[in-house]
């Protein structure tokens, strides 16, 4: 399990996947919004991001179609996207269950909606963020084993543009 330390910090870029955990850390001091935008050559520039969803997909090959097909209506029907909204803080795909009022008073979910129309199609695989990861938390301590910063970078562009089917 990650560790979160947040002493000292008075805001950070995250995703909904962490706001349940970040809001208990900082209890009423919590809350969440899109990006800002900043200054560069004279010009406000907004701030962009990945946006995506979560896939369900069946495979056209199996040799159970029909139970393949009742699986994936099963997990995206209305009733299972509230109880994952309930269980998780996530935000439904399924329509009906996100039009829910409960749903419109989560911090997180409205800054990603607030937040959709600047991002970015999200095309990367895991090892673009197991690659970001590595880099953000070797920074975030300080670079304690003293890795040549070259070496460091090089490692992310390797991570970052490895091939989404390797």
């Amino acid at each position: 399990m990650q560790e979160y330390r947040t002493e000292g910090i008075i805001a950070g870029v995250s995703g909904c996947w962490n706001a349940a955990k970040i809001k208990e850390l900082w209890g009423d001091d919590y809350g969440a919004v899109k990006l800002p935008t900043y200054t560069c050559a004279g010009q406000q520039i907004q701030m962009s991001s990945f946006k995506g969803y979560k896939y369900m997909a069946v495979n056209a090959y199996t040799k159970y179609p029909e139970w393949a097909n009742k699986l994936a209506q099963w997990f995206t029907n209305e009733d299972n996207q509230k109880l994952r909204f309930e269980m998780k803080n996530a935000g439904p795909a399924n329509k009906a269950a996100a039009a829910d009022d409960a749903v419109k008073k989560v911090p997180a979910i409205m800054a990603v909606m607030d937040q959709a129309q600047y991002g970015k199609l999200q095309r990367v695989g895991n090892s673009y963020w197991d690659a970001a990861t590595e880099f953000g938390e070797k920074m975030a301590a300080g670079n304690p084993d003293n890795t040549d910063l070259q070496e460091i970078m090089d490692n992310l562009v390797a991570g970052i543009t490895q091939s989404v089917a390797e």
